[in-house]
């Protein structure tokens, strides 16, 4: 989903293959911080279909799709002649220096930067929006008799995402949803437990919670983490 959220955004195609290494920071966010971790290149090369002039680029050279993406967008900087130069570890061999400019095949010519930006900033901006929401709603209250009352609530995610990742449920670190009940005085729950931790929420989705309460006046639920927000409701007992 995040990335047909990033394809269509960008716009860009035929990314190059991630070059992720273990224990890089993108794993380490995802199998120890237990967060949905996302990465790309930013930009990358276009690929040069080529015409009937150009000799087939069969292995896919990045250097050779440079060097015709580059002529055909007209870039005059991308490339130092070869030149012959008097090399101290090498006496009395012949040593040219040249090829293509360091750092051109990373970095987007000047002129598409604006566009790059702007389009990535749009993308994270999406991003999150998805972002986990916690949220009470549907709440209701049941007189039962003899001064009880059974209170019903759906702790729900409005986000597209879920409160926490499959790592995440795992994690130590990243902590689970914790419901409470504030009670007033006088009041004692018969059913349902005071305090309870929710291990996730997906995305547009809720869990279903109740209590049976004895008293009157009022309480409030209380739910949240520190990742996903909080969210409070007063309920009274009548």
């Amino acid at each position: 989903m995040a990335s047909d959220a990033y394809n269509k955004t960008v716009g860009l195609k035929n990314a190059p293959r991630s070059g992720a290494q273990g224990g890089d920071f993108f794993q380490w966010a995802y199998f120890h911080f237990g967060r949905l971790s996302f990465g790309t290149p930013g930009w990358w090369v276009p690929t040069v279909k080529g015409d009937s002039t150009m000799k087939p680029n069969k292995d896919k050279n990045r250097e050779v799709n440079f060097l015709r993406w580059a002529a055909q967008e007209g870039l005059t900087d991308y490339f130092v002649d070869w030149t012959e130069i008097q090399h101290p570890d090498f006496p009395g061999k012949k040593v040219e220096v040249g090829g293509i400019a360091p750092f051109k095949m990373m970095n987007p010519p000047i002129s598409m930067i604006n566009d790059v930006a702007t389009k990535h900033t749009e993308f994270i901006v999406e991003l999150a929006g998805m972002q986990s929401n916690i949220q009470l709603i549907n709440l209701n209250t049941e007189a039962v008799g003899r001064g009880m009352t059974r209170i019903t609530v759906d702790l729900y995610n409005g986000g597209t995402l879920p409160t926490h990742s499959q790592m995440g449920t795992r994690s130590k670190w990243l902590k689970r949803i914790k419901v409470s009940l504030k009670l007033g005085n006088g009041q004692e729950v018969v059913s349902g437990r005071p305090i309870q931790l929710i291990n996730s929420v997906g995305g547009d989705s809720s869990q279903k919670l109740t209590w049976l309460v004895k008293g009157k006046g009022n309480l409030t639920i209380e739910a949240g983490a520190p990742h996903v927000g909080n969210a409070s409701a007063t309920v009274n007992l009548n």
